[in-house]
């Protein structure tokens, strides 16, 4: 089997260099948990909510990460293939080899301009880059990735308990209070994840990615929370990656951390041949990773990723912020079993865990 690996290829936040994988090591690490809720299995989202929700198309999970088949191309020829939806990304990406004949790519310039693109709308983007899925883990045969700069355009429902994603038009999508009356509940993600790009936070004078990002708490110790799912911990499940800021914060707090060596690893970078690193912790097995008061997280698989080298830090993420950050690996999502978001409000939202 596999080391787990990060999905797919991805450009980092700040430089136009593609990254590669992040591979995390070997290891059995399987004890999930819900504490103090349990969520009702199958939540009926279409049965509660019906047309609000629009259109859907069926979504397939694969190594913890959600995927959809898409129909891509020009009117004269078309083709179909894997996209990993990805909302730790800020770009979108096609594979080259995979969409050869059948939509326009610039190999100069790394671009690809699809004029067929079947369920999303090309109306505020018409591009792709250019990405390699060649060495992608064996499985499903990822043929693009869709960020948040497809994501952003219109409320997305993510099914996992049904395998659907949805996608509606602003104006007829589900009102506050028809969601809340269906289970769910709404974190902000102002200044983190929105249609206005202009309203995105900076730090450290550095303009933020538009990526979900919503306030948790780890063992009492207030953090922001990339939701990241493309981040494949299927090998050590409810992975948290935190940055230097969120390890003094927990010290501070006298969160006891302990090293574990056997599961540090390095990860590579969008600078070729030089590597980070993921420093492996054990937290107190009652310490709760919290979203607002609905969701509780128990038995997470703490990571501290820092840099090894200097150059590094062009790539961006959370590694390089200066206040308490962390990374939710894909399982988070999956565990919780419907995730909804709404750039134009400023909102992701989750199931209401019942005790």
């Amino acid at each position: 089997m596999q080391p787990m690996q990060k999905a797919l290829w991805r450009r980092p936040f700040f430089s136009r260099k593609p990254i590669g994988f992040n591979i995390l090591g070997l290891g059995l690490g399987l004890g999930l948990a819900l504490i103090a809720s349990s969520r009702a299995e199958g939540l009926d989202l279409q049965k509660k909510l019906g047309k609000c929700l629009g259109d859907s198309i069926p979504l397939k999970v694969e190594n913890q990460s959600p995927y959809v088949q898409l129909t891509a191309g020009s009117p004269k020829k078309e083709n179909q293939g894997w996209f990993l939806i990805d909302t730790g990304a800020s770009e979108s990406y096609l594979d080259l080899e995979q969409w050869r004949g059948t939509v326009d790519c610039d190999k100069t310039h790394k671009i690809c301009h699809p004029s067929v693109f079947k369920f999303f709308d090309l109306f505020k983007k018409s591009y792709f880059y250019i990405q390699d899925y060649s060495r992608v883990s064996p499985g499903l045969k990822q043929a693009g990735l869709l960020g948040t700069d497809f994501l952003d355009g219109y409320p997305y429902t993510f099914d996992y308990d049904h395998q659907l994603f949805y996608r509606a038009q602003p104006e007829q999508f589900c009102t506050d209070f028809e969601l809340s009356q269906a289970g769910l509940f709404s974190v902000s993600t102002a200044g983190y994840f929105t249609q206005d790009r202009k309203t995105l936070r900076k730090l450290d004078g550095k303009l933020l990615p538009n990526i979900p990002t919503v306030s948790v708490e780890l063992a009492g110790v207030a953090a922001s929370a990339q939701i990241d799912t493309g981040y494949n911990d299927l090998k050590w499940p409810l992975s948290v990656n935190m940055n230097g800021a969120m390890k003094k914060a927990l010290e501070d707090a006298h969160v006891e951390l302990t090293p574990v060596p056997s599961r540090n690893s390095k990860v590579t970078t969008c600078i070729p041949g030089i590597r980070d690193e993921l420093i492996a912790y054990d937290i107190p097995s009652s310490a709760l990773l919290t979203i607002k008061s609905g969701i509780h997280f128990t038995k997470i698989h703490l990571f501290l990723k820092q840099h090894m080298d200097s150059k590094t830090r062009v790539c961006g993420g959370i590694s390089t912020w200066s206040t308490p950050a962390v990374q939710l690996g894909a399982s988070f999502i999956k565990k919780a079993g419907v995730m909804i978001l709404d750039a134009k409000a400023e909102k992701v939202w989750f199931p209401i865990l019942k005790d």
